[in-house]
């Protein structure tokens, strides 16, 4: 079919558009999704070029008025259909009634239902990861001879808890390239502008922006070698005169890492229901007698033709993307922190302290205690233990340092060893990871365990982090519904849930507990004064803001634990006769009569005139707790000031949080007891895991971002420590906090992570070359429907597994740790770890409970193993540790990676191995 020029404009039109969907633009980039897209690139560009015209021929062909000409219609049509969708790289699921601008909300019987853009996707957090940016280029005048350059980040200054601090760009690096062999490597920093900065990069944002953008460039292009130079200095299209290749791959890197995107959860359904509507409402047009014009049944075929193989095309990208967001995370980085008490209390655990004071890492582990503030510069590691006649003793002074496993790697088996209960003996989880990621992952050992969740997100003031234009509301509505979608799965059945919130949000934050809880659940609006915040200096003309407000949800309204005898606030008792002077003038302010009084509770601070509570008592001696809470805020009754009475201690002067330790006191021990676990999923500075674990509570905390380190752990390990039992600490003073603890930190695979790791096998995947001791997430060549899956081997050697990981901003390889992983995928209750060697052969023996049942996981390199001469050794580490001949817990299960020749006739054993498990579990995702 001849094209005339007006239809080749359309066409142009709608084939630029699918280009800018398939991303054909950017089809030099070599990393992440990007990779997955070159699979298809030839196919897309002969869809584009070639199938569009002879789909809409093959159909347009048959209509019998051969005058009238359709094919203008049909891109038209086509481009209308799917344009409505299409938001600046992301598909946004907003369901159309007809036109452009009619929406229609979905009903299916509630009688108020909140309905966003976004509410169908995925949130996707990209800033904190910074993700490597690789392209390729080629010589003009040898097409065959090409060169990779990488952008990546060699420092971040990164903000806390999705929270923005000041405003960052991505500076060119002082020594910003490393060279090799048709590679380069581009570094920069994100970071704020300097002070001495500031005369040079100064206007609106726009202009800041294009400044650092042209100061990369310039850098760059002198920098590296000079016939690379010359490559990225050309133009990189005939139409950008003015844009160097450097300077547009500048453009996308600093796009790409400033902005959120979404994944929806299943857009092949909702293209292909609003595709149905579309050709039935906007083409057919079917009238009263269900008639139709005749050539609109030729453009609903043709366009539904069209618009299929696009959407089919669009969803399988989506998928996969869908996919490895889904998956749960592999874990490293896994450490321990444990005070010396808790070590000297075991058996053999004096011994294990003296193996540590002689190991190696001790002289790094005094450093860190003297930076904390815990010891001084004249502290003897060797007065730690005192020699008595009958034996060893730890000298009490030292009861609470803290010994963190990263200086101790060898003996860190020696530790948990010591342990016959570990996961309950343990106090907390503290887990640097985006906090969805976190939550698919570990909630298979977490599920309905957790007693009270407390998180205090962003607020959705516009500069909490970085949103799609237009989509800000739905940015944060769909933050906060997918992770506290997930959280009500933690909750045990008396559990309760509080979202602390200002006004920027608490009103979508409440319809957002309402749909995942449910309306029956809520049970308090709290309001939490915090004092004089809002800058009133300022605000004359306006009321000055100066609280905030937390939603209490219970996870079943009807069996909610409301703690409210170990939330007493310490009052002291007068009479109503002898009430003091000052105390009648607070009473008449508050319009309570003297006379109408039984009893009065009023805390004093400090023994002077200062009144912090006064509460009402009931005839059985009970008070009630009112739902208008004070910050650790008091009152002068002489100059009627507002002064701070307890200050947030924070490490390395932190101060991102102005949530004092008091209110979380009060919010734990009305909502929990002692044993139960606390979780917060942005945990900011930790404030509600140093709480909990100072009032004798287990806590999970996540958090995401490098100062996870500097201030999240450095902070418990002062809590654990004991450090600073005076004022400044929080609730220290108040309860005679006095140190020790145990928990577990650990670090997870996050999303770009494994985009990153995705390996591309064009030609058919032979399995004898894959690399037994990497992570790769193989993609096969031709389709991406239900293909990926990752090298099998790996499990052979499940000590020695890398993968390559973002940290910091920093790319790194890590060693994957596949106990851990697994006992989180698997949701295994850890009870006993035994690690020995048999003929220089490492086994790790795992004994624990997963729900009920008792399960024994057995870890060990298969390579060049025996497996009939290994029999003998696990039968007897199996009777000897684990007294698997004696199971009086009901049936065990006995799992080992890979291969095993254990033939075990025990009544109710089940031995297996666990690869088939691992590998099902990873793909396990909530949706």
């Amino acid at each position: 079919m001849v094209v005339t020029m007006n239809e080749s404009s359309d066409v142009e039109k709608f084939k630029s558009f699918l280009k800018e969907i398939f991303r054909i633009d950017l089809q030099d980039l070599d990393f992440g999704i990007y990779k997955i897209m070159k699979i298809k690139q030839d196919m897309i560009q002969k869809f584009i070029d070639d199938d569009l015209i002879r789909i809409a021929d093959s159909v347009i062909s048959e209509f019998p008025d051969k005058d009238q000409n359709l094919m203008t219609d049909v891109f038209n049509l086509s481009y209308e259909f799917l344009s409505r969708y299409y938001s600046n790289g992301d598909f946004i699921p907003q369901i159309r009634y007809g036109g452009r601008d009619k929406y229609m909300i979905p009903y299916n019987g509630q009688e108020v239902e909140l309905y966003w853009a976004t509410r169908n996707s995925y949130y996707v957090k990209t800033t904190e990861y910074f993700t490597n940016y690789s392209f390729i280029v080629y010589d003009p005048f040898n097409p065959d001879d090409k060169f990779k350059v990488n952008f990546k980040i060699k420092e971040a200054d990164l903000d806390k808890n999705y929270v923005a601090s000041e405003k960052k760009y991505f500076f060119i690096a002082e020594d910003p390239i490393f060279i090799r062999d048709k590679e380069a490597d581009i570094f920069f920093n994100y970071r704020p502008i300097r002070n001495d900065e500031s005369e040079v990069f100064q206007g609106n944002e726009n202009t800041i922006r294009d400044t650092v953008k042209q100061k990369a460039e310039e850098t760059i292009l002198n920098v590296v070698p000079n016939n690379l130079s010359e490559i990225l200095s050309r133009k990189t299209t005939e139409n950008e005169t003015n844009r160097s290749i450097i300077r547009r791959h500048i453009d996308i890197y600093f796009k790409k890492n400033e902005s959120d995107y979404f994944i929806v959860k299943n857009l092949r359904k909702f293209l292909d229901a609003e595709l149905a509507n579309f050709i039935k409402n906007e083409i057919l047009k079917i009238d009263n007698d269900f008639n139709v014009i005749e050539s609109n049944r030729y453009l609903a075929k043709n366009v539904s033709s069209m618009c299929q193989q696009i959407i089919k095309q669009i969803s399988e990208i989506e998928d996969f993307e869908l996919k490895l967001w889904e998956k749960k995370k592999f874990v490293f980085n896994v450490n321990y922190v444990i005070t010396l008490s808790r070590i000297a209390n075991k058996e053999n655990g004096l011994r294990t302290i003296r193996n540590i004071l002689n190991h190696k890492g001790i002289a790094e582990q005094i450093n860190e205690w003297k930076e904390i503030g815990i010891i001084g510069n004249d502290f003897n590691q060797k007065s730690i233990i005192l020699e008595k006649l009958d034996g060893m003793e730890l000298d009490q002074h030292y009861a609470t340092l803290p010994i963190d496993t990263k200086f101790f790697k060898e003996l860190e088996f020696e530790i948990l060893a010591l342990f016959n209960d570990l996961d309950n003996e343990m106090d907390g989880w503290l887990i640097h990871s985006e906090n969805y990621q976190a939550l698919n992952t570990i909630l298979p050992l977490f599920k309905e365990k957790i007693q009270t969740i407390y998180i205090d997100p962003p607020f959705n003031t516009g500069s909490d982090f970085s949103y799609k234009d237009e989509y800000q509301d739905s940015t944060w509505l769909t933050l906060m519904d997918n992770r506290i979608a997930v959280s009500h799965n933690f909750l045990k059945n008396s559990g309760s849930i509080l979202l602390h919130l200002d006004h920027n949000a608490d009103h979508y934050g409440r319809i957002i507990l309402d749909k995942n809880f449910g309306k029956e659940n809520f049970i308090n609006e709290i309001i939490w004064r915090m004092g004089w915040v809002s800058g009133y200096k300022t605000q004359v003309s306006a009321f000055v803001r100066n609280h905030d407000v937390i939603f209490y949800y219970a996870k079943n309204s009807q069996d909610v634990l409301f703690n409210k005898g170990d939330s007493k606030i310490p009052y002291q008792s007068f009479d109503k006769d002898t009430i003091k002077p000052e105390l009648e003038t607070i009473l008449k302010k508050w319009d309570i009569e003297k006379e109408s009084i039984r009893n009065i509770k009023i805390n004093i601070k400090n023994n002077k005139n200062f009144v912090y509570k006064i509460g009402l008592v009931t005839k059985d001696g009970e008070y009630n707790i009112e739902d208008t809470w004070n910050s650790s805020e008091y009152e002068d009754l002489n100059s009627n000031k507002i002064k701070r009475n307890a200050k947030e201690y924070t490490p390395n002067g932190s101060k991102i949080t102005q949530k004092p330790e008091e209110l979380l006191k009060r919010i734990i021990e009305l909502t929990s007891k002692k044993d139960q676990i606390i979780l917060d999923f942005f945990l900011g500075t930790a404030t509600s895991a140093a709480v909990a674990h100072k009032l004798g509570r287990k806590w999970v905390g996540i958090e995401v971002g490098d100062y996870f380190y500097t201030d999240c752990l450095w902070r418990m390990k002062h809590v654990l420590a004991g450090f600073g039992n005076h004022e400044s600490c929080g609730i220290s003073k108040e309860i005679n906090w006095s140190g020790g603890g145990f928990f577990k930190y650990f670090n997870l695979e996050q999303y770009e992570d494994s985009l990153n790791n995705i390996e591309i096998r064009e030609k058919g995947l032979d399995e004898a070359k894959l690399k037994p001791h990497i992570v790769e997430y193989i993609l096969k060549y031709g389709t991406l429907e239900s293909k990926i899956f990752v090298n099998k081997e790996m499990l052979s050697d499940p000590f020695n597994i890398k993968m390559r990981i973002v940290d910091g901003g920093i790319e790194e390889e890590a060693t994957m740790n596949l106990i851990e992983t697994f006992n989180l995928w698997y949701g295994v209750n850890v009870e006993k770890v035994v690690s020995v060697d048999d003929r220089d052969r490492r086994y790790v023996f795992i004994k624990g409970r997963k729900d009920r049942q008792g399960v024994i996981i057995i870890w060990r390199n298969t390579k060049d193993l025996d497996f009939i001469a290994e029999k003998d050794f696990i039968m007897e580490k199996l009777r000897k540790d684990f007294n698997i001949e004696d199971d009086s817990q009901g049936s065990t299960q006995v799992l080992f990676n890979n291969d095993c020749a254990l033939d075990l006739s025990v009544n109710n054993i089940e031995v297996k191995s666990l690869d088939p498990i691992f590998f099902e579990l990873q793909w396990d995702g909530l949706s």
